[in-house]
């Protein structure tokens, strides 16, 4: 075994380490599909019994309008919830699309649910990078499974402009973590939890 053996496994999480999900209630607009996440098209109005997270997310998504990395347009359209089968009906929405300077920054990141991985809107400090994998523990057998701990180090790269310079410079160190991961027939995988 090297460390090529996990360096691919291990690019797409540390790629989203430095990367937020946007907490808010997502909207489908007629005709696009659930897994479609941005443009982000959210309720007009907050909850009927209002939330700080909601509150704080429109803020951060109106202030990054305001930056010129998310073009906000308000409008009114035929919508449902995601993962709601009812039919859409129009309804007060706000729509949320990056710019092209922002892509990178707010996109869609895969996070586990109860019914599999599904993608979710996110904010993204900066680009995680794989620095190096440090080491590996021997492989064993774990329930039928031949399991390796891998330690590696990452750190964020190209972050978001408005990001704070001691933000910026903290991201920018490496930090160390270590994933369980499984062999399977087409190679090592992150063991899933």
């Amino acid at each position: 075994m090297s460390d090529a053996n996990f360096r691919s496994v291990l690019e797409p999480v540390v790629r989203d380490a430095f990367c937020q999900t946007i907490d808010l209630p997502i909207m489908v607009a007629d005709g696009r599909t659930d897994n479609a996440v941005f443009p982000l098209t959210v309720p007009a109005k907050p909850p009927m019994f209002g939330s700080a997270t909601h509150a704080s997310m429109i803020a951060m998504l109106d202030d990054a309008s305001r930056a010129g990395f998310l073009k906000r347009t308000a409008a009114a359209m035929p919508v449902k919830e995601r993962g709601v089968s009812l039919p859409a009906s129009r309804q007060p929405v706000v729509t949320y699309a990056p710019t092209d300077k922002a892509a990178p920054y707010f996109r869609s990141v895969e996070r586990k649910t109860e019914v599999g991985m599904l993608p979710f809107p996110a904010v993204c400090a900066a680009k995680g990078e794989l620095v190096d994998v440090i080491r590996w523990s021997e492989p064993v057998d774990l329930g039928g499974r031949r399991v390796s701990q891998v330690t590696y180090r990452f750190r964020g790269v190209e972050p978001l402009s408005i990001v704070p310079d001691k933000d910026k410079a903290r991201m920018a160190e490496p930090k160390e973590a270590t994933l369980p991961m499984v062999l399977e027939s087409d190679g090592w995988r992150v063991m899933p939890r």
